[in-house]
């Protein structure tokens, strides 16, 4: 395995932080050219996870202006959502895509539903929802009123303005007019209140005797009936109440998705938006998942160095990240159910591996929906990644390419550039590892990169429509990014967005499977 001279550090690296899952087949191509610009601070921790919640609903709610920054993230956030299922990005969306984003917030809308949301969304009556459409009903629904702009809050400033005034003046007059008069009606009405205040007390004093037993008794029995009604009203409180569901925007950011899209306050020298804000996951939302790291490459890299480097950057979004050098263990660890993910930094062609029974361990892993990272390198470090995608995908890991370059966003499958997609989200730039491996065919695998050489270096496996509990795969042919050159391009927030695309949690969502832990029909 061949080195190049260590490149410089940014001058700023950017520390990044947020997670989630995708949706669909998702964002090969966007184009949100009309979204607003939104600004780079760090965003507040938020629960959003009901934010769909009123689709459909017929309940009535009290109207609320949003700010201005209140105004842009919600908005955000909405586009996020129509991004995700808007499976053949023609920026509308159908009954079936709107089934989908009902599902990923854990409603089962029947078709007469979605039929009546569909009649009160499409407002052009074309058979489909536009995004302003979308987003002009989520508002309306619930009763969300946008920020107005600097003219129109000017406007309607100099309007209140001018009411306020009229109002005042014509209180003055009008209270000028009636003010003597008021007061010789105070007068009458106080003499008048005096009178019947001592016809009640001669009243009282002559039926004192008899009416009193005649109230005691009247209390008594109003006590006696009112008792029980006293005791009865806690009984209501004791009723259960309904368990929320998951939702995809507890998991994802707004800017899942995009990429030279997004406007943010800083970038770094590759253009990446500096912040973990902009990665495809939220801050915190991952620290129930555990991923198994099998680190059988003992060439240069130490278990302490993936930790400072890419455990680190996972630990940053909660995940739990076990590491281990032994095949055995790793295999038996393979078995327990708390175990979200796992990844498999290959080894050399000189390591005595079970490849039978590691293959047959990692696709039981895999259909059980569990997710898994293949992490290879040069020809002869590739020799675990190569047996698990041969068991996976049916694909064969060769080669020795010269890489040591970045790669740009745009099309995946041509030469030095990467796909628009949920794992590589928040990226304008990439660097690919120093010397690579690559898929001997691509049949099986979808390409998420070409190496600067011209070769497919990173590759996915999504969930498989024959078997829907299966879990998603990601095959990078670079491993020596992990340590070699750690702050180039933008991969601490690559690192991140596998771990979480391969959760599959908006699937999990959408198809009523548990959230974490392995799926099984059995």
């Amino acid at each position: 395995m061949s080195t190049s001279p260590e490149k410089p550090k940014l001058k700023r690296a950017g520390t990044m932080l947020q997670t989630a899952n995708e949706g669909q087949e998702f964002l090969n191509a966007q184009d949100v050219s009309g979204e607003r610009e939104l600004k780079g601070e760090k965003r507040k921790k938020e629960e959003v996870g009901d934010m769909l919640d009123y689709i459909g609903t017929t309940k009535k709610y009290k109207l609320l202006e949003l700010t201005e920054e209140e105004s842009d993230r919600e908005v955000a956030k909405l586009k996020m959502v129509f991004r995700l299922f808007d499976k053949n990005h023609d920026k509308r969306i159908d009954i079936n895509e709107l089934r989908g984003i009902l599902q990923s917030v854990g409603k089962r809308p029947s078709h007469e539903k979605l039929y009546q949301i569909m009649q009160e969304a499409d407002s052009n009556a074309n058979g489909s929802i536009s995004e302003t459409e979308f987003i002009k009903y989520m508002l309306a629904k619930r009763n969300l009123k946008l920020a107005l702009t600097p003219e129109e809050k000017e406007k309607k400033a100099r309007l209140q303005r001018q009411r306020i005034r009229a109002k005042r003046e014509k209180e003055k007059k009008e209270l000028a007019r009636t003010k003597e008069s008021r007061e010789r009606e105070r007068r009458a009405l106080m003499k008048r209140l005096r009178d019947l205040e001592k016809e009640d007390r001669l009243s009282d004093d002559e039926d004192y005797v008899e009416e009193k037993p005649k109230t005691k008794a009247k209390t008594t029995s109003t006590t006696s009936t009112t008792t029980p009604k006293k005791e009865k009203s806690p009984e209501k409180d004791d009723s259960p109440s309904l368990t929320r569901g998951h939702s995809i925007a507890n998991f994802y950011t707004e800017f899942a998705g995009l990429h030279d899209e997004i406007k943010p306050a800083e970038k770094d020298e590759h253009s990446n938006p500096i912040g973990r804000e902009y990665d495809l996951g939220r801050e915190g939302a991952f620290n129930i998942f555990t991923i198994l790291v099998g680190l059988f490459c003992d060439y240069n890299m130490e278990e302490s160095q993936f930790r400072q480097n890419a455990g680190k950057a996972l630990e940053d979004k909660g995940f739990i990240v076990e590491v281990t050098k032994d095949e055995r263990k790793f295999l038996q660890r393979l078995e327990h159910v708390d175990v979200s993910s796992a990844w498999i930094i290959s080894g050399d062609k000189t390591k005595n591996v079970h490849q039978d029974e590691f293959g047959r361990a990692i696709k039981a892993f895999r259909e059980k929906g569990r997710g898994i990272a293949i992490w290879a390198d040069n020809d002869p470090w590739l020799l675990h990644a190569s047996v698990a995608t041969q068991f996976l995908a049916k694909v064969k890991l060769v080669g020795n390419t010269p890489g040591d370059k970045t790669l740009r966003v745009g099309d995946g499958s041509t030469k030095g550039h990467f796909q628009r997609h949920l794992l590589t989200t928040g990226l304008t730039q990439l660097y690919e590892g120093i010397t690579i491996c690559y898929p001997q065919q691509t049949e099986g695998l979808e390409i998420l990169a070409t190496s600067s050489d011209g070769k497919a270096c990173m590759a996915y496996v999504d969930h498989d429509a024959m078997h829907p509990e299966w879990g998603r795969v990601v095959v990078d042919c670079g491993f020596t990014k992990l340590y070699h050159h750690w702050d180039s391009a933008g991969t601490a927030r690559y690192v991140r967005n596998v771990a979480i695309w391969l959760l599959g949690l908006e699937h999990r969502i959408r198809m009523g499977y548990p959230i974490s832990g392995p799926i099984s029909f059995t």
